[in-house]
């Protein structure tokens, strides 16, 4: 009995412990161990395809590992605004803050893997709703890469990340640029109905086939969306001191909200959630010059 009572008090001491490095911004303490151990040990896992990993080996740079972070958060109850469109600030405040944790992390791991940066940098994100707790929403995000490791050169304190495969990353370096980071943008909207629209919607309701047509205002408000989370990437690649932004992707989710269901006034309304990523790029020709031969794309 004390055998299992000590391994248990071992255990809770090593979560307490991983809970207090996850809220100052580190990595469990296991898991950095585990880092540091592959770092020492031959051999390397990749997601590149055998023609990709010649063209990194060909240019000095090789693959060290598959690096991962992850962050899973609980946004609270947010209140739509009940006259007018506007910005649900709270859920993108948390959309970016979610992103940049698990971006971190991975960056964290390629670090102690000794990497200069990490290629194809992939974000996958979930939701869920949550009825306990006070309500509100999970998000969950997953960043994976992978690390590389250039034969010349020491690895900087902060590896760069980017989202761009091996090939992309090869050409980027022919022409003389360099990946300056991860930029991110995020939006999302809430659009409330106009009583035009909402008629418009009752009257289609319940009388079989009808035709096409587009809802102006909610094109109007993916627009708006769009400008306002591709603005904010901008933004964040001019803070990282990058010229453009190359790889851009932006994945916009409609959903419906519905409001006063049990009234007479109620509302169907429209929530429009982008998410711009991309990769911060800047000249860097005296160390990367410009080359006379094309990239091996196909064949």
């Amino acid at each position: 009995m004390p055998l299992f009572g000590s391994r248990n008090k071992t255990r809770m001491s090593s979560t307490a412990q991983d809970l207090e490095r996850l809220a100052r911004g580190l990595l469990p303490l296991g898991a950095e161990q585990r880092l540091r151990h592959d770092a020492q040990t031959p051999g390397f896992t990749a997601t590149l395809g055998a023609r990709e990993f010649a063209l990194l080996a060909g240019d000095d740079v090789l693959p060290v590992g598959i690096v991962t972070g992850s962050c899973v958060f609980h946004v609270g109850t947010v209140w739509p605004p009940m006259q007018q469109s506007a910005e649900l600030s709270v859920l993108t405040a948390a959309h970016v803050q979610v992103r940049r944790r698990a971006l971190d992390r991975l960056q964290q791991e390629a670090a102690l893997l000794g990497a200069h940066g990490v290629l194809g940098v992939n974000l996958e994100f979930s939701t869920r709703t949550v009825k306990e707790d006070g309500g509100g929403e999970l998000l969950e995000y997953s960043a994976t890469g992978t690390a590389v490791r250039m034969t010349q050169g020491e690895p900087p304190p902060r590896p760069f990340l980017c989202n761009l495969t091996a090939s992309e990353f090869w050409t980027l370096r022919r022409a003389g640029y360099r990946p300056c980071g991860i930029a991110l943008g995020a939006c999302v909207w809430y659009h409330v109905t106009s009583p035009a629209l909402r008629q418009l919607r009752a009257s289609r309701m319940g009388r079989g086939p009808v035709e096409n047509q587009e809802f102006a205002e909610y094109t109007a408000a993916v627009q708006e969306t769009r400008y306002l989370a591709n603005d904010r990437l901008r933004q964040d690649a001019a803070q990282g001191l990058g010229e453009g932004v190359v790889g851009l992707y932006l994945d916009t989710k409609l959903s419906a909200a519905t409001t006063d269901t049990e009234s007479a006034y109620s509302r169907y309304d429209l929530i429009v959630r982008v998410l711009a990523l991309g990769t911060a790029i800047t000249a860097h020709r005296d160390r990367w010059p410009i080359l006379d031969y094309a990239v091996p794309l196909s064949g």
